[in-house]
């Protein structure tokens, strides 16, 4: 939707495109399949990288461990 330079950073605002990894996951009662995420690391990889090539640097990217 719009990109910028702010205070000396550089800025990207993104449409929301749907529901959360996290909705999702829940919504499947919290199992994924191999294939799946397979599938949703090599998308978010290749996400990341072509974001990356642009010359943007992502700082919210987070990790927690799963739930037991």
């Amino acid at each position: 939707m719009w990109y910028g330079v702010e205070n000396n950073r550089k800025i990207l605002v993104l449409t929301y495109l749907g529901p959360s990894l996290e909705d999702l996951f829940v919504f499947c009662q919290r199992k994924f399949s191999l294939n799946t995420i397979c599938l949703i690391a090599i998308q978010l990889l290749g996400r990341l990288r072509l974001v990356h090539e642009y010359g943007f640097i992502h700082r919210d990217i987070k990790s927690r461990p799963p739930n037991n």
